[in-house]
C-alpha cells in the first residue's frame, strides 16, 4: 500500500521542468575533433539574432510530471544560437528578432519507447532602428506579420535501453525533441542564409 502511495506522489507532484543542457545543441566538432562554430560565419546571421521571446511553453500531458515552459525554450534557444554563433545579446546592436512558439507536443504517457513529436514555428524579423529616437531604439514590428516564417516538427525517440525508469522516458522524449525542432531550425536558416 505505501509503496503505491509513493508512486503517487511521483506522478503527481510538483512538475519539473525540461532541462536546458539537454535541449541545446553543442557546437559542430570537425574531423579533428576541434570545436568548429563557422557555419555561420561571414552570413547576415552571424552574432545578428537577439532572442525576443518564446511562447507556448506547457506541462507535456495531464499524466506526466514534467513541463517545457518558455524559460527553458528559451534558454534552450539561445544557447543553441550561441554555439552557432548567432546569438547576439544586446538587443541595440542586433539585426534581427526571433521569436519562437512551441505550437504542439504529442507524447505517449506510458509506453516501452517515448516517441515524442514537437511542432515549432520561429519568427524571425528585422529589427528597426527608430531615427526619431535620440537612442535610435530597436524596434521590432510584429513578428507573425513581417520577416520569415521557420515550421519545424521534429520527432524524437526516447528508447527504453537510455533509462530503465519508464517515468523518465517521456522527459527524455521531450528534451530530445526540441534538442532535434532546433536543430532542423537551424539547418533551415543555414539554407535562407545563402
Amino acid at each position: 500500500m505505501l509503496a503505491g502511495a509513493g508512486v503517487l506522489v511521483l506522478t503527481t507532484g510538483c512538475a519539473n521542468t525540461a532541462r536546458v543542457a539537454e535541449m541545446s545543441l553543442m557546437p559542430d566538432v570537425n574531423a579533428a575533433g576541434e570545436v568548429d562554430n563557422s557555419r555561420f560565419n561571414g552570413t547576415r546571421y552571424e552574432k545578428a539574432i537577439y532572442v525576443e521571446s518564446t511562447r507556448g511553453g506547457q506541462r507535456i500531458h495531464p499524466l506526466l510530471s514534467f513541463k517545457v515552459d518558455n524559460a527553458g525554450f528559451k534558454g534552450a534557444i539561445e544557447s543553441s544560437l550561441a554555439s552557432q554563433n548567432l546569438l547576439c545579446t544586446v538587443k541595440s546592436e542586433c539585426t534581427y528578432a526571433l521569436t519562437a512558439e512551441l505550437i504542439s507536443f504529442s507524447i505517449p504517457a506510458h509506453s516501452i519507447n517515448a516517441k515524442v513529436t514537437s511542432t515549432a514555428n520561429y519568427y524571425l524579423s528585422p529589427l528597426q532602428v527608430d531615427s526619431a529616437t535620440p537612442s535610435g531604439k530597436q524596434e521590432q514590428k510584429d513578428p507573425e506579420s513581417a520577416g520569415e516564417v521557420f515550421n519545424v516538427t521534429s520527432v524524437y525517440t526516447a528508447v527504453w535501453t537510455k533509462t530503465l525508469y519508464a517515468p523518465n522516458r517521456p522527459l527524455l522524449g521531450a528534451e530530445g525533441s526540441i534538442k532535434k525542432n532546433i536543430k532542423l531550425f537551424l539547418g533551415k536558416l543555414e539554407a535562407s542564409a545563402q
